[in-house]
């Protein structure tokens, strides 16, 4: 989620680079969550021979590099090029032009098969993958920034993004349905304050303060209910009437201290409140990578979200300038965790990790992190247990 809410502040950040420069970065990743022991429990569904041997949770595997030139063409201009895994995304930047405080940017980003990880279906600890399916976009668009002040800064951006389905070979069930293709209008509105300092190790520890609102809709055209055997009713969460267009309002915050240059202590908080929203629009729980609400012991985007709140805290001290050492505590609630579209139903999670960072003499920073939930369900149980792993490395900073 860090990695989410640094993107979304690139512009602002685009005023601290320095101009005619070059900046390259690369990582590699692995979210996995470990078959564990599961504490019997009365109130755990139960499984079938067939649901429990394919109950294996997902591990994702994630990578990538990013470039870019600050004063491209320009001094005022940056082009940014990246690819992560199976996405690509190019923007271009621009700042200064005319009005102080006020830039703006167009992009595109493009996804193949992976987007969302739509190919696992989790329910109550059982992946599902027959009822699974490949999602693919392509996204254009633009943005305008207004910093009011030095670190408060107003965004709206508007996207058009066309989106395609498939099934996975031999995997999914001929008779479940998948979405339709469709295109989407997506308007975003954001207001964002960013006063962070981050460490000079570079260990993605940081101190000040950081948030950002943002409100939006996807208007949607030619969208149709999926989910289902066919033949039979909509899957509830997923029957959503034509003309429907999901609506979202989210909240992050992070802050951060360094007490007695050893000691850190940071939190970090997010709140979602959405409607009519389905499988492809809710928020991702479940993991420890940067690309969905953190939570430890579940497996990557275990919960799909349409009203959920997260509180995370984490504490370590540096003992020496390359090292970090720290637990870390989460609590989610998550709404319709059995997957069957009751929307008023939640779900407290919570989680505890324990990680380590570790600093490549500033070109880079290895992160390990494991961590168990004491609520999640498992076949015939309640616990789980995950591991993140993370090398990341720039060149130059």
């Amino acid at each position: 989620m860090n990695a989410l809410l640094a993107a979304l502040l690139v512009v602002s950040d685009l005023s601290f680079a320095r101009q005619g420069s070059h900046e390259l970065d690369g990582f590699v990743g692995a979210d996995a969550a470990l078959p564990g022991a599961a504490v019997p429990s009365s109130d755990t569904p139960d499984v079938t021979v067939q649901d429990a041997a394919r109950a294996g949770l997902p591990s994702q595997g994630i990578g990538g590099a990013s470039w870019r030139w600050v004063g491209f063409l320009r001094p005022n201009l940056a082009l940014h090029l990246g690819v992560n895994t199976d996405t690509l995304f190019a923007s271009l930047d621009a700042w200064d032009v005319g009005i102080p405080g006020f830039s703006v940017g167009l992009f595109g980003r493009g996804e193949a098969l992976l987007a969302g990880v739509n190919i696992n279906w989790i329910q109550d600890g059982v992946n599902r993958r027959e009822r699974g399916f490949t999602a693919s976009y392509a996204q254009v668009g633009g943005r305008a920034a207004y910093t009011l002040f030095t670190r408060l800064t107003v965004e709206a951006e508007l996207s058009g993004r066309a989106w395609a389905f498939t099934k996975v070979p031999g995997v999914s069930d001929p008779l479940w349905r998948i979405p339709t293709a469709f295109v989407t209008a997506e308007p975003r509105a954001r207001l964002k304050w960013d006063g962070l300092t981050r460490d000079p190790g570079r260990l993605g520890l940081h101190t000040g303060l950081q948030g950002l609102l943002e409100v939006g809709v996807d208007l949607r055209a030619l969208s149709t209910p999926f989910g289902g055997q066919r033949g039979g009713p909509y899957e509830a969460r997923n029957n959503l009437p034509q003309g429907a267009n999901p609506r979202r309002f989210l909240l992050r915050g992070s802050g951060g201290v360094n007490l007695l240059k050893v000691f850190w202590l940071q939190g970090s908080g997010e709140a979602g409140y959405g409607s009519e929203e389905d499988d492809l629009t809710c928020v991702r729980v479940g993991g420890m990578n940067p690309y969905t609400v953190t939570m430890p012991g579940t497996a990557w985007g275990e919960f799909l979200c349409e009203r959920f709140a997260a509180a995370h805290l984490e504490a370590g001290v540096t003992p020496l300038q390359l090292l970090y050492i720290g637990m870390s505590g989460h609590l989610a609630v998550v709404n319709d965790p059995h997957r069957v579209g009751d929307l008023d139903d939640v779900m407290l999670l919570r989680g505890l990790a324990a990680e380590a960072r570790v600093g490549l003499l500033g070109f880079g920073v290895v992160h390990v992190r494991a961590g168990g939930n004491s609520d999640v369900m498992r076949a015939g149980g309640r616990g789980g247990f995950g591991v993140f792993a993370w090398l990341e490395m720039w060149f130059p900073r």
